[in-house]
């Protein structure tokens, strides 16, 4: 008897530890680990990115909403790297990283948030939000790729600023949203100078861009209006909605009307729904699968005879923007966001 009920235990006890490595193996899946280190950027080659997250010894100041893909997090004081997964904090001095066919969404204690296209990294520099002083302040430095800033205005908040770093241009401040691309030079000579942005309606000027000979910025105006200077050239000049305007080493561009079809391809490309969006979404589909089918009659009836190829409905090329537009600016996101990014306050 004793026997039968040692054997049981034990195939109780392997069971056991059996989900739970199929469990673990589910989770660092789901962080990446199917990413092969050839797919890694060239500044991530030689680090040992780690399929789980690590926490450094400082507070939170932001939470990763949405991934698709792989990610990966960069802690800047300690040099260690981890595939992050939704749900994770951010904070001070992290990069972020999304891979080829990659996407990520980030919200932060401040209500503002960033959509990172694929192939893109942003560093994290500074992020403060003094409820005593009602006040806050972000800075971001952004090597590559292309990303959609969202700055929300709050009623707590008497002095607002923010800035994006690139090496040759670009950002903005105080309720924009506006979208920032940093991509390969066109060949033009470099110049090593700096390069400032400010918010038309707040007063200051903030340090965005060392100019370098290999990548060039192009900012795009969706929300809001955002002064650009150049200290190569001296020249001040203004993004507004619908606007875009190109900074090379050579100086300040010309403010231009944006295409139509760069704008909805960068909305495109920038595009990564909220938990509230993506469960409401899954929800749609569902009630649209469990529908159930309505027998044709008369006409339909014999068309359905006649045609086995299915028409495909037409998509309406505005509807991402809309859902960009609807989360650009909202303070109030899904219940669930909130109690995280409460916690991570706490």
């Amino acid at each position: 008897m004793k026997r039968y009920i040692f054997v049981a235990l034990a195939a109780i006890t392997l069971l056991f530890f059996g989900f739970q490595t199929a469990f673990c193996q589910a989770n660092t899946d789901a962080r990446g680990n199917a990413a092969p280190s050839e797919a890694l950027p060239e500044d991530l080659k030689g680090l040992d990115v780690k399929d789980y997250f690590i926490a450094p010894e400082a507070e939170p100041i932001g939470l990763i909403q949405t991934v698709t893909g792989h990610v990966v997090v960069l802690h800047g004081e300690t040099n260690e790297a981890y595939f992050v997964a939704q749900g994770d904090a951010v904070f001070q001095q992290d990069a972020l990283f999304t891979l080829e066919e990659s996407r990520c969404r980030v919200r932060f204690i401040s209500e503002d948030v960033i959509t990172m296209g694929e192939d893109a990294r942003i560093d994290i520099e500074e992020l403060v939000d003094d409820h005593e002083l009602q006040r806050k302040k972000s800075t971001f430095n952004m090597l590559r790729g292309k990303a959609m800033f969202y700055v929300v205005p709050l009623f707590r908040h008497k002095n607002i600023s923010a800035s994006v770093k690139t090496k040759t241009a670009v950002a903005g401040v105080r309720g924009t949203k506006f979208g920032v691309e940093v991509r390969k030079a066109s060949g033009r000579l470099a110049q090593n100078e700096p390069l400032y942005i400010a918010d038309a309606s707040d007063s200051g000027l903030y340090l965005v861009a060392q100019a370098n000979n290999d990548t060039e910025t192009v900012v795009h105006g969706f929300e809001g209006m955002v002064d650009v200077l150049s200290t190569i050239d001296g020249i001040i000049q203004t993004i507004a909605k619908g606007q875009s305007l190109l900074m090379t080493m050579i100086g300040s561009g010309i403010v231009e009307p944006t295409d139509p079809a760069i704008a909805q391809q960068f909305i495109n490309d920038t595009n990564v729904p909220s938990p509230g969006e993506l469960g409401a979404a899954a929800v749609e589909r569902k009630a649209v699968e469990e529908k159930p089918a309505v027998a044709p009659t008369g006409k339909e009836a014999a068309a359905a005879d006649t045609h086995d190829i299915t028409t495909p409905s037409t998509t309406d090329t505005g509807s991402t923007e809309v859902t960009q537009d609807q989360t650009a600016i909202s303070v109030e996101e899904t219940a669930n966001n909130l109690d995280q990014l409460d916690q991570l306050v706490d």
